[in-house]
């Protein structure tokens, strides 16, 4: 999926698109993590809210 994530990437799609189709409002946002101060990694984690 265009080399931004693994497995749990995929996942998270998978779970937000059962999520609709169960009638729940749901939003994808894509999260980042920071090693150490100041160092902002790539776009890593598909994290779905309700």
């Amino acid at each position: 999926m265009n080399h931004r994530g693994g497995y749990c990437f995929e996942l998270q799609g998978a779970f937000y698109y059962l999520l609709k189709s169960l009638g729940y409002e749901v939003k994808q946002y894509a999260g980042r993590f920071m090693d150490e101060p100041g160092v902002i990694q790539m776009r890593r984690y598909r994290i779905s809210t309700t």
